[in-house]
């Protein structure tokens, strides 16, 4: 147990029983050593919709509810009793069921609906112009509309993302396309925004249901009378109901299949990017107002913790990604407050400070109100930031889908560089420190690049002495890591902790590193040399100014370089022979 700040902080525990067998989604048994996981089931009681809005649903400070009277879901209006008719198969009733709603719905696949074929249609079209007749021993049939009769798919392997719907209007069309600036993109929702917001809202949900692959359409009756948890149990049905549609897809219950952000291609690699860069822009064009109006973040963030929650792998993996990137966007918003504040709060005391027939009183309260307000919306992002992570990576970051683990570290790592004064803590450390044990070598390698420009700051490194004392050992034994990547970027994070805290190596760990300049892979060795020329073949440019050799010629400054690597190498091939003796 260690203390830092009066705080108390644990760094001591051994790695979490979870990198043995790691945590699956609705599973308590890899429970957080500090956070209690909470299952999905009393997500219900999280403000989800528009019913629901307000900053309350972040907690306090500790990311805790302040009362559970205030996240009790609200009686379903009696318009969503009436849905159950939705679902009878009979025509008629559907058409009576809908005629009472105020919106328009699509309608389901009807099971009496017979199979469409060309020989069909023509009978059709011969019986509407009167060529033919229909039997009057046959019973009569509600035409349907062609237009709205699915066409015969092609034999063949089809992914899931093929059978969406692609309407033009939508968000994941338009953006898995590509062909308009998301900058556009972002300017038009938010025009759309200002003028309806739930509708600007709907889009925006709906988008993240398409880009997890699922199919699912959520309407605004759902949008205003259900809560998100119910949504997405809805959506997640239609996604059953695809999968089982595909003979070619042989999955269990969690998985489900192909999805846009796991498809191999040019054209996927490239939505991935355009999703990620979508969030990100979208909370940077909603700084200044809309983020703050209790509205649009509430229910996204509630949408998201929610869906990265699904045992539906597409669903958690989309989720987790979009969850992380805007947390990374917020982190860049927290970032513009700081120094919008630290302005003002510079402006304000340079005022206040002028004689009282100088001072003027109205920029003076002005400053006041806005440094009133940059610190209310400080709070909020805070707030934010501080419920989506534990909400959604304290429970995703040991999830059993390496992709998804690898995202958490990567963007953690982003968090501690950015804004330091908040996540670069012992608190937050540990995650990474744990996930260093994982046992896909992507994962442990982000967890190292996200250490390595934090022990290359100056600024950085005071911060980082326990978490170095705790898990030095298991970074120096990375560097005989079986993946090289691992290897190479485990002695790069050794050498940076080698300028920083020289003091904490011994000289066994840096045996270890010595060893591997004779590794047969060029990259582990190179960086070991370079580990050897930073620890050993320090230059003294004192001891050579002034030395001559026997011939009186000046000796070279590397000559004594050069007298080290020999016995070096003369010490190791001693010690290679007394080793194998």
């Amino acid at each position: 147990m260690q203390r830092r700040g009066g705080k108390r902080i644990r760094m001591d525990e051994p790695p979490p029983p979870e990198y043995e067998n790691p945590m699956t989604p609705m599973d308590g048994s890899g429970v957080d050593l500090q956070e209690p996981y909470t299952p999905y089931n009393p997500y219900s009681n999280q403000p989800s919709t528009p019913l629901h809005s307000g900053t309350d649903m972040y907690g306090d400070q500790y990311g805790e509810s302040s009362g559970s009277n205030h996240f009790q879901p609200q009686p379903v209006q009696n318009q969503y009793e009436q849905q159950q008719l939705y679902e009878q198969p009979h025509f008629d009733q559907q058409q009576q069921a809908l005629a009472s709603y105020d919106q328009t719905y699509e309608q389901p696949p009807t099971p009496v609906r017979p199979r469409v074929t060309r020989a069909r249609l023509r009978a059709a079209a011969a019986s509407s112009s009167g060529v033919t007749s229909i039997p009057p021993s046959l019973p009569s049939r509600r035409l349907v509309p062609l237009i709205e009769e699915p066409k015969k798919r092609r034999p063949g392997k089809k992914l899931v993302s093929e059978l969406l719907s692609d309407d033009e209007n939508c968000l994941y069309f338009i953006i898995r396309q590509g062909r308009v600036s998301l900058q556009v993109i972002v300017d038009d929702w938010i025009e759309n925004y200002k003028v309806n917001r739930d509708a600007a809202l709907l889009s925006l949900m709906q988008f993240f249901i398409n880009s997890s692959g699922c199919k699912g359409k959520i309407t605004p009756f759902m949008q205003a009378s259900m809560e998100h948890a119910t949504i997405i149990r809805k959506m997640t049905e239609e996604f059953d109901e695809v999968i089982k549609r595909l003979p070619f897809i042989s999955c269990s219950k969690n998985e489900s299949g192909e999805y846009p952000l796991i498809i191999t291609g040019q054209t996927w690699k490239k939505f991935r990017t355009n999703f990620c860069d979508f969030v990100q822009i979208l909370v940077k064009q909603c700084q200044y107002s809309i983020i703050y109006d209790q509205y649009l973040m509430d229910n996204i963030i509630s949408l998201l913790t929610g869906l990265s929650d699904s045992q539906v792998r597409a669903f958690r993996h989309t989720a987790t990604l979009a969850a992380m990137k805007l947390m990374t966007a917020l982190v860049d918003v927290a970032l513009t407050v700081s120094v919008n504040l630290d302005n003002t709060q510079r402006q304000y005391e340079a005022e206040r400070q002028k004689a009282r027939d100088k001072r003027a009183s109205d920029r003076l309260e002005s400053l006041m109100m806005k440094r009133q307000e940059l610190e209310e919306n400080m709070d909020e992002i805070k707030n934010m930031l501080t419920y989506m992570f534990k909400s959604v990576f304290v429970h995703r970051y040991r999830d059993t889908l390496p992709e998804i683990r690898a995202i958490c570290m990567a963007e953690i790592g982003v968090w501690m560089k950015k804004f330091h004064q908040n996540f670069l803590d012992d608190s937050y450390l540990k995650y990474i420190g744990w996930t260093l044990h994982d046992k896909v070598g992507e994962v442990r390698l982000k967890c190292l690049q996200a250490l390595q420009p934090l022990y290359a700051s100056e600024e950085l490194k005071g911060k980082l002495e326990l978490f170095t004392s705790k898990f030095k050992d298991r970074i120096v034994s990375m560097t005989l890591d079986k993946e090289y990547d691992v290897a190479v970027q485990a002695v790069k994070l050794v050498i940076s902790i080698l300028k920083h805290h020289r003091d904490i190596l011994t000289d066994k760990d840096c045996e270890h590193v010595y060893e591997l300049v004779y590794s047969s892979h060029r990259a582990v060795a190179q960086a070991a040399g370079e580990f050897l020329n930073e620890r050993l073949f320090v230059p003294d440019e004192e001891a050579v100014a002034g030395i001559r050799t026997k011939r009186g010629k000046k000796r070279l400054p590397n000559t004594p370089l050069i007298r080290d690597l020999v016995q070096f190498f003369i010490e190791s091939e001693s010690f290679c022979d007394v080793y194998k003796a």
